[in-house]
C-alpha cells in the first residue's frame, strides 16, 4: 500500500489532501490489522470482505466510506498486478452489494436531509440579504447566494474573476485547493477544477442581478480585484465561505448547512426540467455521478400529489 501511495504521488494532477486521505486511511484501517500483515499473493476475495465487514463493525463506518476503502484496496492490487507481484485481482471477485454493505451503519442522514426544499432556499436567500445589508463587505454571503443560482463548489466560487464572465455565462476554469503540509499550516492554491476540464454555466436574471451589485459594491469601497468574491483584504478562501454557509444555514433554520447542500439541490432541480448530459455539463459531472450523488427527488409532496 505505501508502494503504491508513493506511485500515485507521481501525479500532479492528484491533490495534497487526497494523498493525505490515503496515508491516514491506511494507518487507521490497515496497517496494524490482521489483514495488513496477510502477504498480496495469499489474499482472497473472502479475505477482502470479511477485512471490509470488521472494519465497518469496528468504526461503525456508512456505505460510502466502506466504498472508498475498497477502492483503495481496488487500486492498490491493480498495480501490484502491473508490478508482476500478484497474477490476478482478488477485489475483482468482492462481492460488496450482499456480502459487506448490508452490515454497513445507517446514513445519519435522509436525501431530504442532504438538500434544501423550496422554502428553505428562499429563507436562507432572505438571512443573506439581511446579513449583507447588516455587513456590507462580508463577501462570503454574496458568495453562497451566488452557489444557490449556479450550484457551484466552494473552491470553484471563491476563485471567481471577473473575466469569467463571457457572452452570459460563467466560465469555470479553476478552483482552489488545500495543500496540506506535515511541517506547517496548510496553505491553498488555485489550480484546475476537479474534472480538469472548462465548464460553462449560464447567468440568469438574478445571478446577474447579484453580480451586479457586487460590482458596484466593489467600486464604491475601493476594493480593485480581478477576484469576485474579494473585500480590501484581497479573496476570500473558500474555508471562510464554508463557515459562513455554516452560520446562515444554523440562522435559516435549514437542515443542510453546508455548500454542497447548495449544489445538491441546484443539481436536482436541474435534473426534473433538463436532460442528464446537459445537467452533468452545468454541475461538471459525469451522468453516472450525477446519477449516484445528485439526482435527489426534490419534488414537494403536495406536487406529487
Amino acid at each position: 500500500y505505501p508502494k503504491w501511495v508513493e506511485y500515485k504521488m507521481q501525479n500532479p494532477k492528484l491533490s495534497t489532501e487526497t494523498i493525505q486521505r490515503y496515508k491516514s486511511d491506511y494507518t487507521r484501517c490497515i496497517e496494524y490489522s490482521e489483514f495488513g500483515q496477510l502477504r498480496l499473493c495469499d489474499v482472497d476475495e473472502i479475505d477482502i470482505e470479511e477485512f471490509l465487514v470488521a472494519e465497518i463493525e469496528r468504526l461503525n463506518l456508512k456505505k460510502r466510506a466502506v466504498s472508498n476503502l475498497k477502492g483503495y484496496l481496488n487500486q492498490m492490487f491493480k498495480y501490484a498486478r502491473r508490478s508482476r507481484i500478484i497474477e490476478s485481482n482478488p477485489c475483482d471477485l468482492v462481492d460488496c452489494q450482499d456480502n459487506v454493505y448490508p452490515y454497513c451503519a445507517e446514513s445519519g442522514k435522509t436525501k431530504e436531509e442532504r438538500t434544501l426544499s423550496d422554502d428553505e432556499m428562499i429563507t436562507l436567500r432572505a438571512f443573506l440579504h439581511q446579513h449583507q445589508k447588516d455587513y456590507l463587505l462580508y463577501m462570503p454571503d454574496y458568495a453562497i447566494e451566488i452557489c444557490t443560482w449556479t450550484g457551484l463548489r466552494v473552491g470553484e466560487v471563491a476563485v471567481l474573476r471577473w473575466d469569467m464572465i463571457k457572452d452570459g455565462e460563467l466560465h469555470i476554469t479553476q478552483s482552489e485547493h488545500r495543500i496540506v503540509h506535515e511541517d506547517g499550516p496548510d496553505t491553498y492554491e488555485i489550480g484546475l477544477t476537479k474534472n480538469q476540464k472548462e465548464r460553462r454555466v449560464p447567468i440568469g436574471k438574478e445571478l446577474e442581478e447579484l453580480l451586479n451589485r457586487i460590482q458596484q459594491l466593489q467600486e464604491d469601497n475601493s476594493v480593485k480585484s480581478e477576484y469576485i468574491i474579494a473585500d480590501v483584504k484581497g479573496r476570500v478562501i473558500a474555508p471562510t465561505i464554508s463557515k459562513a454557509m455554516y452560520r446562515r444555514g444554523c440562522e435559516a433554520g435549514t437542515k443542510a448547512k453546508c455548500i454542497h447542500a447548495i449544489r445538491r439541490t441546484v443539481a436536482s432541480k436541474l435534473y426534473k426540467k433538463y436532460p442528464k448530459p446537459t445537467v452533468a455539463y452545468i454541475m461538471g459531472h459525469t451522468e453516472e455521478v450525477l446519477d449516484k450523488h445528485y439526482a435527489y427527488d426534490t419534488i414537494a409532496l403536495a406536487e406529487k400529489q
